[in-house]
């Protein structure tokens, strides 16, 4: 699944996510990015290992030293 964080004035170099999945008591699970082409940093091998509604957390870090922060819920089932 995708998710796109409207572009600013993006720095090219610094983005974190992380999972969690409040309801069986996973805090939050760093997820490693990595540039995927301009603009587009993507997650590979990530093994998600309940199923149930993730919450995903994506935050990047503006060229003005601001922050954009993506949060949303995805269903994972069996």
């Amino acid at each position: 699944t995708a998710y796109e964080i409207p572009k600013r004035d993006w720095s090219s170099d610094v983005c974190s996510s992380d999972l969690s999945l409040p309801e069986r008591g996973v805090d939050a699970v760093a997820v490693p990015l990595e540039p995927d082409g301009p603009d587009h940093y993507s997650a590979f091998g990530v093994n998600v290992p309940y199923t149930g509604t993730w919450q995903v957390t994506v935050e990047v870090e503006t060229a003005a030293g601001s922050t954009a922060e993506l949060q949303a819920s995805v269903r994972i089932r069996s």
